[in-house]
């Protein structure tokens, strides 16, 4: 008897956490549709892209979440914003030892603001992920 509630337990404290992670993508993907605001759709795009990664690292949707954010991005002129897209592509390409691919994109996103009036932190973000791209 307690084999089966200790069995019980567990199956469901999983199941929990699993269908909580698909209701958090399933509302950002519903956010990106009703979005109106490019540059919150970027920022959602961004942060989908990486929760999909988070789950399943294997998925490659993550690529076409992080792709729309870039083109949207560079469509809608806002360098920064197209640059920390450019880096969260390259961040998804290294995380799936990709490097060939990611060094370029670190290394785009990092000209982009070079001569930028932008925070320091964003040069000091895309510089280290190019580094650690090319190591």
């Amino acid at each position: 008897m307690i084999y089966k509630f200790i069995v019980f337990f567990f199956f469901g404290y999983f199941f929990h956490f699993y269908s909580f992670g698909q209701t958090d993508l399933d509302s950002l993907k519903h956010a990106i549709d009703l979005l109106e605001n490019d540059s919150v759709k970027i920022k959602t795009l961004i942060q989908l892209s990486r929760q999909i990664h988070r789950e399943n690292a294997n998925d490659e949707d993550d690529f076409l979440y992080a792709q729309r954010a870039a083109d949207l991005a560079e469509s809608y002129g806002d360098i920064l914003l197209w640059a920390e897209s450019l880096d969260n592509l390259g961040l998804l390409h290294r995380y799936h030892s990709r490097y060939a691919q990611a060094i370029p994109l670190h290394q785009h996103a990092l000209d982009l603001i070079n001569e930028k009036k932008v925070a320091p932190y964003y040069k000091m973000r895309f510089a280290n992920n190019l580094a650690v791209a090319a190591r």
